[in-house]
């Protein structure tokens, strides 16, 4: 990955000014399959561009406890001890962070579980004040979803039967 090109949500290409913050920031985020639905945020500064559930991951926390700490703050839900890890996608990319003004190099692992529980498809209000909603799995096509997530759920078309042309 050339540490020179960083992107934004849309994917579009953004060049840090001179004295711009750029640091490293490593993440995890969870696609969880439960009932053909996924759960998906959509963080108030994003404008309308849902993401996966997962954040940073803090100095001296583990994967597992960054994304069940992100989990529970991003959805207000406990992340199901059940879930079956299904696959798992990283890539490391520049990403602008326009919500705290730096740009990151970005270690990514992304996550795909599935579990087996009935959910009811409704809104809410996370404890950041953000939404989070249940969405129909085919309904990932449609959506605007944060291009460096798209990137890991791409990778898995085929896993959760939707058409790889898609991508």
């Amino acid at each position: 990955m050339s540490e020179n090109i960083f992107y934004n949500r849309l994917g579009a290409v953004v060049v840090p000014e001179p004295g711009a913050v750029v640091r490293p920031r490593r993440a995890i985020y969870a696609l969880l399959v439960q009932s053909e639905h996924v759960l998906l945020i959509w963080p108030n500064f994003t404008n309308g561009i849902p993401d996966l559930p997962g954040g940073g991951i803090d100095p001296g926390e583990t994967p597992d406890g960054a994304l069940r700490r992100e989990w529970l703050e991003e959805t207000g839900l406990a992340f199901p001890e059940t879930a079956a890890l299904r696959a798992e996608y990283r890539h490391t990319r520049g990403f602008h962070a326009e919500d705290q003004g730096e740009f990151w190099i970005y270690d990514q692992t992304f996550r795909l579980y599935c579990h087996e529980a009935p959910v009811t498809p409704w809104r809410w209000r996370n404890p950041e004040d953000d939404v989070a909603s249940w969405e129909p799995l085919a309904a990932l096509a449609n959506l605007p979803l944060n291009r460096a997530h798209w990137q890991a759920v791409r990778n898995w078309l085929p896993q959760l039967g939707l058409p790889r042309e898609l991508a």
